[in-house]
């Protein structure tokens, strides 16, 4: 296997293992909580990570 293979296979592991992760745990939290509460953060998830990577990262 080439560098460039294996760099590409690291980039792309993360993801293949977070993302069914993530969908199991939206499951089970449409189920335990309702399902407005789960839309209002879904929605608001991308900007509560901009908040964070903000207030992290001191962009200015």
């Amino acid at each position: 296997m080439t560098t460039s293979k294996i760099i590409l296979l690291e980039q792309k592991l993360p993801n293949v293992l977070t993302k069914p992760l993530n969908l199991i745990l939206l499951f089970i939290a449409l189920f335990c909580l309702s399902f407005g509460f789960v839309t209002v953060f879904l929605l608001l998830e991308p900007v509560i990570t901009a908040i964070l990577a903000w207030i992290i990262f001191a962009e200015h």
